[in-house]
């Protein structure tokens, strides 16, 4: 195939838009905000016909242009079936918003819907509803949406799922219909006036229209679209959850699977408890509270594969996934200390410095042994700044068996994001792990050689295997019993907050990794508020939440940022450290 044909409709579109496209190697299509582009994978560009491909384009184009849900903080918002929901009710409202600006995308548009409109059923009732959501869109944007039409067309479908359908689509055709703006149209002027309501700052007329119409359509699928998705979730881990007990081989399958973190194993799983007998929807019987637990998890992993899909079940590829490109470790290290840099050392940082050759005023000791000796003539006094701010900074990190895998790799890189700012800032710092009890991974006496001295980088790199108990202190510390099993916050606090003391540092900080609510051995949750409330009066302490869960880290630390995703976390690190230390350092 051409690629290069395609990229130039491509140009054409977007550049209308304001876009760029460009083909990536990667395997997911992906948008950067900052340059404005929107990338191909140059392998899903030369498996589909050059209409397919275009008509991908269009519809990722069509998010940029109109998806902005993501700006408003909404109850639920951080609910698993958000992000599934809002991209299959998206998918249509953004194709017919590309298709009405620019009309030749609309054959483009039929090719991709053609091409992805074969679905079977998944017998996942979440999953089947999302999907016929999106099949549903396309037949409410083509005109071929009479009920009786989608009735049948969603005959095998199960009654709940039917159901969930039937309950939910006047909503979801407001949501397509009436949230689209009318290209042909200025801007209205009631629907920009709101949009300063809405505490958002707009670039245009045209931009607050979309933004409002945006909320208006996230207010339709909260309050009338996800509580029917929700309990045909909840239908589904029952159902789980019974075969859950009535087969242990299958639960422990299903353990296995999780602590793979693979979506794959997990489906292949959960398509095995789905053909059991007790998985019926009429099937009696309670599901125990640890089988419906491990429900809960299954289900997590099969929503979170679900949102890189296009109009169909999950799959291999993702052709639905429109997804922001963070900024790497680096390139959060060279930002930040270019920013940082620019400021002068701390208050009161500058000193009365005798014995200079230069200066405002005599050092009269030294002017007069000079006029006797005439050896030194260093005889004039200047104010001077010293080298180094006065800050130091702990950062600890959670170790315990739940941060295995994605998230204790996203805190390794974290780490290193922190330690590369503060070591360009002359910022003396430590980095600390704990579990039930602490690991010393860089101490304040060595953080000036971070960058030179490789085995700390490599010290850093072995903190993932700790949640696994690998521990990265076994030969130093062969008799140590310290465990994952384990998450003491408090102790970790008070030590970290010792360690600054020693420094002497004026402005102080704690930096806290955590993915939940402490297990503690030796503490407990009072433990924590009183270390909180004790230490914060000295120190500044800000926690950062990994992970989806971890809202609670709130209730301890008035400062902090939560449920933030693993690839992203080195970016939130980034940002507390300069929020923190911007005030300090320009003071």
């Amino acid at each position: 195939m051409d690629l290069q044909s395609i990229l130039t409709v491509a140009q054409g579109l977007a550049q209308a838009a304001s876009l760029h496209v460009a083909f990536t190697d990667k395997t997911t299509w992906a948008w950067n905000p900052g340059s404005r582009t929107l990338y191909v994978p140059r392998e899903a560009a030369q498996a589909y016909p050059r209409g397919v491909v275009l008509g991908l384009i269009a519809h990722e184009v069509g998010h940029c242009l109109a998806t902005r849900c993501y700006l408003f903080t909404a109850d639920g918002a951080r609910d698993p079936l958000l992000h599934p929901m809002l991209n299959a009710l998206e998918d249509p409202r953004v194709e017919r918003i590309v298709g009405d600006r620019f009309v030749g995308a609309r054959a483009w548009l039929s090719a991709t819907r053609e091409a992805f409109a074969g679905t079977e059923c998944t017998h996942i009732h979440t999953l089947d509803a999302l999907t016929w959501f999106v099949k549903e869109g396309w037949a409410m944007d083509e005109g071929r949406d009479d009920a009786d039409a989608l009735d049948a067309a969603a005959a095998p479908l199960t009654p709940a799922v039917l159901e969930a359908l039937r309950a939910t689509r006047g909503a979801r055709r407001r949501y397509l219909l009436l949230f689209t703006p009318d290209p042909s149209s200025p801007p209205s002027e009631a629907l920009v006036a709101r949009h300063a309501d809405l505490g958002l700052r707009a670039t245009s007329d045209a931009e607050a229209q979309i933004r409002v119409l945006a909320y208006d359509a996230l207010q339709v699928a909260l309050n009338e679209i996800l509580p029917w998705v929700a309990r045909l979730r909840q239908l589904d881990e029952a159902r789980l959850a019974r075969a859950l007990d009535a087969e242990p081989n299958l639960h422990v399958q299903a353990r296995r699977a999780l602590q793979a973190l693979g979506a794959t194993a997990v489906h292949s799983v959960v398509g095995g408890l789905l053909r059991h007998p007790s998985a019926r929807d009429d099937a009696p019987g309670a599901p125990t509270p640890g089988s419906a637990k491990t429900a809960h998890a299954l289900m997590d992993v099969i929503l979170g594969a679900s949102k890189s899909r296009y109009g169909a079940a999950p799959t291999t590829t993702d052709h639905g996934a429109l997804a922001e490109v963070p900024p790497t470790p680096d390139e959060v290290v060279r930002s930040l200390a270019e920013r940082l840099t620019q400021f002068v050392p701390l208050r009161g940082a500058q000193r009365d410095v005798g014995g200079t050759p230069r200066g405002a005023r005599l050092d009269l000791p030294r002017a007069m042994a000079f006029q006797a000796t005439h050896k030194d003539h260093k005889v004039f006094r200047r104010r001077d700044l010293p080298t180094h701010r006065d800050a130091a900074a702990v950062l600890c990190i959670d170790l315990s068996g739940s941060m295995d895998g994605a998230k204790i790799a996203a805190a390794v890189a974290a780490t290193k994001v922190f330690a590369s700012v503060l070591r360009q800032l002359e910022i003396p710092f430590e980095v600390l792990g704990y579990q039930d009890a602490t690991v010393m991974v860089i101490p304040f006496s060595s953080s000036d050689q971070w960058g030179e001295d490789e085995s700390m980088s490599a010290r850093v790199d072995a903190l993932c295997g700790e949640p696994s108990g690998d521990r990265i202190d076994a030969d130093s510390q062969p008799r140590s019993s310290r465990s994952p099993n384990w998450t003491d916050i408090a102790p970790a606090l008070h030590e970290a907050a010792s360690h600054l003391d020693g420094t002497g540092a004026v402005d102080t900080f704690v930096f806290l990794i955590s993915d939940g609510e402490p297990n503690g051995r030796h503490s407990t949750e009072a433990d924590l508020l009183d270390a909180v409330k004790r230490l914060s009066l000295d120190h500044t302490l800000l926690g950062i939440g990994v992970g989806e869960g971890t809202s609670c880290l709130a209730k301890w630390f008035p400062n902090s940022v939560t449920e933030v995703p693993p690839e992203e976390l080195h970016v939130a690190v980034g940002t507390l450290l300069e929020q923190a230390l911007a005030t300090v350092l320009a003071s």
